[in-house]
């Protein structure tokens, strides 16, 4: 590990779950860096569809060129056309926090999915040392279907699961894709346009729900509810502090609960008209569930909601357990 970096944390959830919020709560500890969403997994490993969407590719040349994608990535080999790609990527998400001078670290001409992985860790360490930070959190939800991937070529990596009542998550998906339909949202639109489709909604959830259950007896993983989060911020916030081994002290939380308003400012761009609301601080811990899944839906279509949600999740126990 780079010295004076003491912490690699990815955090995600299925989208809508409030992950943003609590990326904002974190990135107000003294001791972490947080950033805009890298998506560096989803682009360096690809085949986004099939394991986000588990759509398969249509036609013979798409499910050859698939085939052979996932031959060459599972010998840790990327392919010329991710290669191009990742660093695209990159070089917008240096432009997003103002460092174009770090492009010289991106190796463009590697076709090494290590020496990628390598530079995307090491621009993270270099980013968040610049701001006298030690730890590093990355959010982007949908790095939840990369977990395999991120814990073989970072090992030392710790994940935290964010968790939301089912039926508020599968509202606020649903009213996203109605509100920004049409809209010039640039890569995002294809991911939000899938939740047009309400029964889209309710597997994007079940399926989260269930690969968090897959690693909760991982030591490296913590599962947190939304619902804990809001109904005793400070507990759950000194729970994560213990498990990331951060300053868990009064003042240092105190702090937090002070300043994660600002920090949201840090994470959440302008070109993200969907998380606008996470900007304002009065709102963000106002209250666990909002009353979408009242309003946007009549009776029959909430109890055909809630029948396709997978039992034991769509409420919160109200604990945060690893």
């Amino acid at each position: 590990m780079t010295q004076g970096i003491r912490g690699r944390i990815f955090l995600f959830g299925c989208p809508r779950s409030g992950t943003t919020l609590l990326q904002a709560l974190l990135t107000a500890h003294p001791q972490v860096a947080s950033f805009p969403e890298t998506l560096f997994f989803m682009k360096a490993f690809g085949q986004v569809e099939r394991r986000i969407f588990r759509k398969s590719p249509v036609g013979l040349r798409s499910t050859l060129a698939d085939k052979r994608d996932g031959w060459l990535l599972y010998r840790g080999i990327l392919p010329k056309r991710y290669q191009e790609r990742v660093a695209k990527r990159t070089r917008q998400f240096l432009t997003d926090v103002d460092r174009e001078d770090l492009a010289y670290c991106i190796p463009e001409s590697s076709s090494s999915l290590q020496e990628w992985v390598n530079a995307f860790v090491r621009l993270m360490d270099v980013l968040t040392l610049d701001r006298s930070r030690n730890v590093w959190v990355e959010k982007t939800p949908y790095h939840l279907y990369y977990i395999d991937r991120i814990q073989r070529y970072i090992p030392n990596a710790r994940f935290i699961h964010l968790v939301r009542n089912g039926s508020d998550v599968v509202a606020s998906l649903y009213d996203a894709a109605q509100k920004y339909q049409g809209e010039d949202l640039g890569a995002t639109q294809t991911h939000i346009n899938s939740y047009r489709d309400v029964d889209k909604c309710i597997e994007q959830w079940n399926r989260a729900v269930s690969i968090t259950e897959q690693y909760l007896n991982h030591p490296h993983h913590i599962r947190v509810y939304y619902e804990d989060l809001v109904a005793d911020t400070t507990g759950v916030l000194r729970n994560l502090c213990e498990f990331l081994e951060l300053d868990r002290s009064e003042n240092t939380l105190q702090q937090v609960l002070q300043g994660y308003g600002a920090a949201a400012n840090q994470v959440v761009l302008s070109s993200e008209p969907w998380k606008a609301g996470v900007k304002t601080a009065s709102q963000m811990l106002a209250s666990a569930n909002g009353t979408k899944f009242e309003t946007l839906f009549d009776t029959s279509q909430r109890r055909y909601i809630l029948d396709r949600l997978l039992e034991g999740h769509s409420t919160s126990p109200n604990r945060s357990a690893p």
